[in-house]
């Protein structure tokens, strides 16, 4: 099935065939399981999914869910009201719905190039599996932040301009095609330099590729570190070779344009998990704020609402922002305060960032697990954020908790060679997941450390970095986990209350068809698959 990640080398794709339209099946379910849960997510209302899902958009307002459905009369959110009234009664009614549960929260970020509709299509099919889970049932709430990816190119051509929106009509027109004659000129110079890197990338993941007995002997080398790998028999790399030999032609022709031209797209996507937590309006001067919010209501109307709210809490250093996650996590911060509920955050590829931001925050909440799928973040930004709160849960007093119980992480890895050799668009494009595209043609690392940490290949040379059992040290390593999956065939898992997904990730986006909810699959420990 074509994963969705393929779009960024559809993109090239895209104006090299004459801007034909560009489709994509989402990734997140088979057609087997689609069927078998349709009838149930037709049966989901609004006001049931409002109540696990934030929807924020491109600046990181929140889009309410139901206000232009059937039942929009019945829900508190919508009707003649500020935006900040709408807000608060959104997030109100999760957080009272969450406190009636009595369960654990679980906050799933997904990844990029993920589009609106799937994105919810993803959560209706998902919450309930979570909520009613027969062995650690959580309460569920999805972050799902706009990062499709022609929508996201589509911004860098029209509407964002050095890091800022561009609102200037006259400008937009002049600069777009600009802005697109640039980028496929990029691509057309960078030929040489993109054809040097993926024969590189091809090079390494032919013979120097790591078979399950050099995995094995990395995790004895790290002796006392928590490695997980469900380890199996190599598999044939003949297809694999031949298909890439047939396809090298076409690759030659897209894969200069897959290295540049999908770059912007991935810089809109990381410039959007930052407007989950401060929006533009956020980053103005707000005497400018305010002069424009009341010449937008003399023309629109608009019921006067505070644009910003700002909270100072302890050992915050910076004010808090008005992004939709942001808001919700202080509502979370000021209303459990008598309830200390724990929580769980599971990020996919780029939402591991966003996780790591959240943590960064240094808010008043409880995080029990910390989970990373296949991480789109550095491995310096993993251990500037996630292990300092490591540490701090460690001498149980992170937050001013006395008591405070020390926190579990867990990242979970495709196989290198799986990683390194995955096939997208039928062969068309370069080989590798997401993850060896972005270490090798979206970002420049400096040194290792600015790699993806969602690979194995960059962690394993890093691990012995972080401090392990010592006199003057916590063993922040001990609550460390890393999960590697082999290389299966068959993905499926046997148990029935979980047929239909994957317990097993052999490509990018497998991860989130993984009951990603269920500690089991963090350590490895869930991976029956059918035909195994």
């Amino acid at each position: 099935m074509l994963r969705k990640y393929y779009l960024l080398g559809s993109i090239a794709l895209f104006f090299l065939s004459g801007c034909a339209s560009v489709t994509s099946n989402p990734a997140f379910h088979n057609d087997k399981h689609h069927n078998k849960q349709k009838k149930q997510s037709d049966e989901i209302t609004d006001k049931d999914i409002a109540s696990h899902v934030l929807t924020i958009d491109p600046d990181g307002k929140l889009n309410f869910i139901g206000c232009d459905g059937k039942d929009r009369a019945t829900l508190d959110w919508c009707g003649e009201m500020s935006y900040e009234q709408k807000l608060d009664n959104y997030l109100n009614n999760i957080i009272t719905n969450l406190k009636a549960s009595d369960k654990e929260l679980l906050i799933y970020i997904h990844g990029g190039l993920n589009s609106k509709k799937n994105a919810l299509e993803r959560a209706k099919k998902k919450y309930k599996l979570i909520l009613n889970d027969k062995e650690n049932p959580r309460y569920p709430v999805f972050i799902n932040w706009h990062s499709g990816p022609i929508t996201t190119y589509w911004n860098h051509i029209w509407r964002i301009r050095q890091g800022e929106k561009e609102e200037n009509i006259l400008k937009k027109i002049i600069s777009s095609p600009v802005y697109l004659l640039t980028d496929i000129g990029n691509s057309i110079v960078n030929t040489p330099k993109a054809w040097v890197v993926s024969g590189g990338h091809w090079f390494d993941s032919t013979f120097k590729s790591k078979k399950t007995q050099d995995i094995r002997d990395d995790i004895a080398a790290l002796k006392g570190t928590n490695i997980h790998f469900n380890g199996d028999k190599n598999v044939s790399k003949l297809f694999r070779h031949i298909q890439w030999g047939l396809t090298s032609p076409i690759k030659a022709v897209t894969t200069p344009f897959t290295y540049t031209m999908a770059k912007p797209a991935w810089d809109i996507m990381l410039r959007r998990t930052n407007t989950l937590f401060y929006t533009p309006e956020d980053l103005q001067k707000s005497h400018e704020v305010e002069k424009n919010r009341k010449g937008k209501m003399q023309k629109t109307g608009e019921i006067k609402g505070e644009i910003f709210r700002t909270v100072m809490l302890p050992k915050r250093q910076f004010k808090s922002g008005n992004g939709a996650l942001y808001r919700f996590l202080l509502s979370l911060e000021t209303q459990l305060k008598e309830r200390d509920v724990k929580i769980t955050l599971i990020g996919h590829s780029m939402g591991a960032i966003v996780v790591n931001n959240i943590i960064n925050l240094g808010l008043n909440l409880t995080y029990d697990n910390i989970v990373h799928m296949a991480s789109a973040d550095s491995t310096e930004n993993l251990f500037n954020k996630v292990v300092p709160y490591i540490d701090c849960s460690l001498e149980r007093t992170c937050n001013n908790k006395v008591g405070y119980t020390p926190v579990n992480f867990y990242s979970l890895y495709l196989h290198p060679d799986n990683e390194n050799r995955e096939v997208s668009a039928g062969g068309l494009t370069p080989s590798g997941s997401l993850l060896t595209w972005i270490d090798g043609m979206y970002t420049i690392p400096k040194t290792v450390l600015d790699k993806r940490s969602g690979r194995w290949d960059n962690i394993v040379r890093t691990i012995e970095l972080i401090p392990e059992d010592d006199p003057n040290r916590n063993n922040i390593r001990g609550q460390m986990h890393f999960t590697i999956f082999g290389i299966q065939k068959d993905k499926e898992c046997t148990k029935d209350e979980l047929k239909g997904l994957n317990c097993t990730a052999q490509e990018h986006g497998d991860f989130g068809d993984l009951p990603f909810w269920r500690e089991e699959v963090w350590k490895g420990e869930h991976l029956s698959a059918q035909g195994e």
